[in-house]
C-alpha cells in the first residue's frame, strides 16, 4: 500500500510538472518573440537617432550659413548707407562749389 501511495505521488508529480510546462513554454516563446520585438524597435531607434543626428548636422550647418549671410547682408547694407552719405556730401559739396562759383561770378560782373 505504501508502494501504490508512491506511485500515485509520482504520478501526480509527473502531472503537475507536465501541466507547469504546459503553461511555462507559451510564456518562454512569447517571452523570447517580446524580446525580438524589443530588440527590432531598438534598432530603430538607433537608425532614427542616426538619421536626427545627421539632420542636426544639416541644420547647424545652414543655420551657420545663413548667419554668414546675415552678417554680410548686414556689412553690404552698412557700406552702401556709408557710400549713400559720401555721395551725399559729395553732392552738398558739389553744389556748394557751383553755388560760390555762381557768387564769384556775379560779384565779377557787377
Amino acid at each position: 500500500s505504501l508502494q501504490h501511495s508512491l506511485v500515485d505521488m509520482v504520478i501526480v508529480r509527473d502531472e503537475i510538472l507536465s501541466n507547469l510546462m504546459n503553461e511555462i513554454n507559451p510564456l518562454l516563446q512569447r517571452t523570447k518573440m517580446l524580446e525580438r520585438e524589443n530588440q527590432e524597435k531598438f534598432d530603430e531607434l538607433k537608425q532614427s537617432q542616426y538619421v536626427l543626428q545627421q539632420k542636426d548636422i544639416e541644420l547647424t550647418g545652414t543655420l551657420n550659413q545663413l548667419s554668414c549671410f546675415q552678417r554680410s547682408e548686414q556689412l553690404f547694407e552698412k557700406q552702401q548707407s556709408k557710400q549713400s552719405s559720401l555721395d551725399e556730401q559729395e553732392q552738398q559739396q558739389s553744389y556748394s562749389k557751383q553755388r560760390s562759383q555762381q557768387r564769384v561770378g556775379v560779384m565779377a560782373d557787377e
